[in-house]
């Protein structure tokens, strides 16, 4: 795996020695069973791009997004095809991290019983979150040692973005 840890120049910021704004991690993930992998990208931090949870999936004629939702705003699924663009949104109630896998499903459209239960889900996210802890100490787990690996950034870009992804990216954020 590959990391890059940056950290915002800006005289409003207050920032901790050590301290990331942002962090970019690619990975290629193989199957033992399988000849094919996949590229795994993740990006996370206080000054991210995407201030909405969510998976872009990526298809030969459609690109559908789908938002977990939060305390500020809905799950919804949003799908993208020859220019055409479909929005639905799911009235979930409390979502946000307590719900992370119930949004989930709810914004899939399954119509049954949730399968984690509200306690199983706050640790499947709190599972996720410590894998991106994990990412962070791949720059280093000593705040001077990870002050040394994380570069100095105006502007934080992402970095492994298609131009479909940044098309795709661009309409997102107008929702």
């Amino acid at each position: 795996m590959s990391v890059y840890g940056e950290y915002l120049k800006d005289d409003r910021l207050d920032r901790t020695v050590g301290a990331d704004t942002h962090i970019y991690a690619h990975a290629h993930l193989n199957h033992s069973q399988l000849e094919q992998g996949i590229d795994l990208v993740i990006e996370a931090g206080k000054a991210g791009e995407v201030w909405d949870r969510r998976i872009e999936l990526y298809f030969d004629e459609y690109v559908v997004a789908i938002g977990f939702g939060t305390l500020g705003h809905p799950p919804y699924v949003w799908i993208m095809s020859d220019e055409q663009v479909e929005m639905k949104t799911f009235e979930v109630e409390d979502s946000g991290y307590s719900m992370h896998f119930n949004d989930i499903l709810s914004a899939l459209g399954f119509e049954r019983k949730a399968v984690l239960t509200e306690v199983e889900s706050g640790a499947l996210m709190s599972k996720a979150m410590n894998i991106i802890r994990d990412i962070y100490f791949e720059l280093g787990t000593d705040l001077e040692v990870r002050e040394q690996n994380l570069h100095e950034a105006e502007v934080h870009r992402a970095r492994y973005l298609t131009e479909q992804q940044l098309e795709v990216r661009t309409r997102l954020k107008s929702i």
